[in-house]
């Protein structure tokens, strides 16, 4: 019993020795131009571009063993650097950049805007157009701490890089900042119903944008406005969205209606619009066909009489409705067909597009 407890105390001690010398073998030093390590006999010295014999600004860091020889950079990693001299004034720490403008993931609706930035030790900042790496550095400032620097970029998504070189020790600070650009407004084309029409619920509007945040149709009259958030509709170029409202309330009657278009920065409102509001189709009460051999006699009675009563050939290369008659209650019209199986369809639609329609076989 006691061979094992001096066992492990001998154990103890080598062990604590080694962790020890593992933690204090190697250190990050901070050597001035021309400095060199290790003192004596120098395995590796500073420079710093030889603008001068020596004396340049800025300073050099190395890992050493603790005999003063360079080893494995990764043997100081997370170490902070310590200058051979206390009296070497050497400032081992890091810039500290922020960017008040851009903001990172902001978007903008001018093209033209500030680079503002603080830094808390006098620095050189730059930045670099990451979208077009060709054009390099532009300096904002020279030994500042805060500076404002006018720049003009592009439509769509951007991507910049600053940075700041700090002037006692040559230390850099970097952000990467995306932003996106949209200077173009919303482009509204057409709305429907049009001006004095008849509307029956179904709202369209045609327009343009690229980065399209929410379109919001407002309908009603004074005493009653009412609106609906059209988040369905897409972004693009000539691009088509319609809405179909309940508008019971106002049958009969004159509302108006406009379009709201939003991008993340900026909206465009349509003109105000008003439309009679008419939601009940006419209904076919009578629908007679017969033919005289390729004559075909139409005998039908509807209960709107703003309304047209139209007829569509199914059998058709190109089927499309056709008119017999318009505004009235009666219409008794008669066509002439080739002869085999049709299958026709007959309508009554109103100016709302209110419509009733029924389907009927004639073979002739």
């Amino acid at each position: 019993m006691k061979n094992k407890t001096k066992f492990m105390i001998i154990f103890s001690l080598v062990l604590t020795i080694f962790i020890i010398q593992n933690v204090s073998a190697y250190q990050k030093l901070c050597l001035l131009d021309c400095q060199g390590t290790p003192a004596d006999n120098p395995r590796y010295t500073c420079e710093l571009g030889r603008i001068n014999s020596c004396g340049d600004p800025g300073y050099c860091q190395v890992c050493v063993t603790d005999a003063g020889n360079p080893t494995d950079p990764n043997r100081c990693a997370g170490q902070v650097c310590s200058s051979l001299n206390s009296s070497d004034g050497i400032d081992p720490n890091l810039p500290s950049l922020t960017v008040l403008s851009p903001l990172n993931g902001s978007m903008y609706a001018e093209k033209n805007m500030d680079i503002i930035v603080d830094v808390n030790a006098p620095s050189k900042v730059e930045y670099m157009d990451m979208n077009d790496q060709r054009r390099g550095w532009k300096i904002i400032c020279n030994s500042c701490t805060h500076a404002e620097k006018s720049g003009r970029f592009n439509e769509g998504n951007n991507d910049i890089l600053i940075k700041a070189t700090k002037n006692s020790n040559n230390q850099i600070d970097e952000k990467e900042i995306l932003f996106t650009i949209d200077s173009k407004t919303p482009k509204i084309h057409k709305t429907f119903p049009k001006r004095n029409d008849y509307g029956n619920g179904e709202f369209t509007i045609e327009y343009t944008e690229l980065n399209l945040a929410l379109i919001k149709l407002f309908y009603g009259t004074e005493s009653d406005s009412r609106e609906l958030d059209m988040d369905f509709c897409n972004s693009g170029e000539k691009q088509s969205c319609s809405a179909t409202v309940d508008l019971d309330d106002f049958e009969g009657g004159e509302i108006g209606y406009y379009f709201m278009v939003f991008d993340s920065a900026n909206l465009v409102q349509s003109r105000l619009t008003k439309v009679l509001v008419d939601q009940i189709a006419p209904n076919l009460l009578k629908v007679n066909v017969t033919n005289d051999e390729r004559n075909v006699h139409f005998d039908i009675e509807i209960d709107e009489e703003r309304s047209k009563i139209e007829y569509m050939d199914l059998s058709d290369r190109r089927p499309r409705f056709q008119t017999l008659c318009s505004n009235k209650l009666i219409c008794q019209k008669s066509r002439r067909f080739k002869e085999g199986e049709h299958n026709l369809v007959i309508r009554a639609i109103d100016k709302a597009e209110n419509s009733d329609e029924e389907e009927l076989i004639l073979v002739i």
